[in-house]
């Protein structure tokens, strides 16, 4: 390649950086908070369900629900074995413990019934469900732990990864389903011990208002004690 076109080729990939980051959306808008969020519905998705996923020890399937997009060049003509690969109507991944994905909710059933019980009746959007196995081997209690975005907080209109994602519980039936995270405040990891059976995690807040969560941003520490019937959030400062 020689120098002349090299140069131009650098350029032009610093441009394209330059203006994907000017078109970044920060992840919280509070340009109007108090609006009614409505989210558009997509023609191009259409709702889709995969087979049953069983956790071991637990005596309930999951029916993991979803949204397969149709390729606008197909939208005419509907769905076909000859338009698409099986792989496109994949929703999750399950590694035996914990299932992720772009899930939109879960039917539960337990096992030897045929009724099929929804974990909400929300719109919202599930990226990771885990199985707290450690505390169920202690102390014989079932709980799942979602990582969810569950408000267009970017206010584009649309809910996916690009807005707030959040902290959620619930049992192992899908009752007691709980935000356990402050709103508008990023979750950045969690962390299940069995050795005092707590879940302990991190979130960072947007002290400064300025819609995106950087170093200049409070970052606030949590444990929930799984021993007490009522899930109460603590809050603790390891810092100070």
């Amino acid at each position: 390649m020689r120098p002349s076109i090299k140069f131009l080729y650098s350029v032009l990939i610093i441009f394209s950086i330059i203006s994907c980051e000017s078109e970044k959306k920060p992840k919280i808008s509070y340009e109007d908070e108090n609006k009614e969020q409505t989210l558009g519905i997509d023609s191009t998705y259409v709702p889709l369900a995969s087979n049953p996923i069983h956790i071991d020890s637990t005596e309930y399937l999951m029916h993991l629900i979803g949204e397969f997009r149709i390729p606008k060049s197909q939208t005419r003509y509907g769905l076909s074995k000859s338009s698409y690969g099986y792989g496109q109507f994949k929703i999750s991944n399950f590694n035996g413990l914990e299932i992720t994905g772009d899930i939109n909710n879960i039917k539960f059933q337990k096992l030897g019934t045929e009724d099929l019980y929804p974990l909400t009746d929300a719109y919202i959007n599930i990226n990771s469900i885990r199985y707290a196995s450690e505390i169920n081997n202690n102390i014989q209690k079932q709980f799942l732990i979602y990582k969810i975005n569950d408000q267009d907080t970017n206010q584009d209109e649309v809910l996916n990864y690009n807005d707030v994602e959040s902290l959620y519980i619930s049992d192992i039936d899908g009752t007691g389903f709980e935000k356990i995270s402050p709103p508008n405040h990023e979750l950045i990891d969690y962390q299940i011990w069995d050795v005092n059976n707590r879940l302990y995690y991190r979130t960072i807040e947007d002290s400064n208002k300025n819609g995106d969560f950087d170093v200049k941003d409070s970052i606030h520490f949590y444990y929930l004690d799984f021993s007490i019937d009522v899930f109460m959030p603590v809050e603790y400062n390891p810092v100070n």
